[in-house]
């Protein structure tokens, strides 16, 4: 009976801390400027608060952190400091999907992650930017 209680916690807590990366636009709030990003949250989904370590941040490979990206129909390769690069590979047409539908896969140097459709939620807001959530990916078991 314990055995069983403590295998379904651990499943529990599995599931609701999952790590994620998360394909966001943001947006400065001082000129309007937007701008895409990747964010990696090693303990799952953020408060809407929760704003990432530095080291948890990666631009979009050759477009830098000033310009906004189009995440599906092609291949997105994001440089943490860390040193961990997490590449994704939204779906075409993805954009379309419902909030919650399988929506391509991405995958770093030692996962891979299943991604799904967000509903633009609000990631973290302050310091005078604020990010949404386009599409975030789950590591996959």
């Amino acid at each position: 009976m314990l055995y069983k209680s403590l295998l379904s916690l651990s499943c529990l807590v599995f599931s609701v801390a999952a790590e994620q990366v998360f394909l966001s636009n943001c947006q400065y709030t001082s000129n309007g400027q937007l701008h895409s990003a990747f964010f990696y949250y090693a303990d799952g989904d953020p408060s809407g608060t929760e704003f990432p370590a530095a080291n948890n941040q990666a631009c979009v490979e050759g477009f830098g952190c000033a310009d906004v990206v189009t995440w599906e129909g092609t291949v997105r390769s994001g440089n943490f400091p860390s040193g961990d690069r997490f590449t994704s590979n939204i779906n075409a047409g993805a954009q379309n999907l419902a909030t919650g539908q399988y929506a391509g896969q991405g995958e770093n140097r030692e996962r891979f992650f299943n991604c799904y459709k967000d509903n633009n939620r609000q990631l973290f807001g302050g310091d005078g930017n604020i990010c949404r959530s386009v599409y975030y990916c789950v590591r996959t078991p």
